[in-house]
């Protein structure tokens, strides 16, 4: 559904943008990535207002989408499935409780995966450099290590369920 809108949208900019800048490949997916980020964001804001747990929803999606940025992920071949697993994972995240002991393998367990196999799936589609993708990557250990001392619940979760993300056949 989100790339049937994304495409009409585009094809319709393409038609009105007299420079055509823009194929209507790109512009679909720039929209894609738009409309899947933005209809993530508030659906999970609105259900943590609905739940009461607004500011522990936004963190567990702050957390998630720097993590994200840093380090790539998998994607779903379908936004709406990309939708629904952000939306659920940073709505749940703020229910889970852990004891320190779980914080802290939680947390190895993240560098480990971050160590491994940062970047993901971010080289060839992404601009950034190897040298600034590396930089990405250790700034997102850093990250967790940081979040291992000051022991942020939350932030454990989200590190630990993007870290799943990134794994993959090949290591970063």
């Amino acid at each position: 559904m989100i790339e049937i809108v994304s495409e009409r949208i585009g094809n319709k900019i393409y038609e009105w943008n007299d420079k055509k800048h823009v194929s209507p490949a790109v512009m679909k997916f720039a929209l894609i990535s738009l409309f899947t980020n933005s209809l993530s964001i508030v659906l999970a804001l609105l259900i943590g207002i609905m739940i009461g747990r607004t500011g522990e929803v936004a963190l567990s999606l702050l957390a998630i989408a720097t993590m994200r940025f840093l380090t790539g992920g998998y994607h779903f071949k379908k936004s709406l499935n990309c939708v629904i697993v952000s939306v659920g994972v940073s709505t749940i995240i703020p229910f889970i409780h852990i004891n320190e002991i779980t914080k802290v393998v939680l947390s190895i367990i993240a560098v480990i995966l971050v160590v491994i196999y940062a970047p993901s799936r971010l080289r060839g589609v992404s601009r950034v450099s190897e040298q600034g993708l590396q930089i990405r990557k250790w700034i997102a250990v850093t990250l967790v290590i940081v979040n291992l001392f000051l022991s942020y619940e939350i932030l454990t979760l989200a590190f630990f369920a993007q870290s799943l993300s990134l794994i993959t056949k090949k290591s970063g």
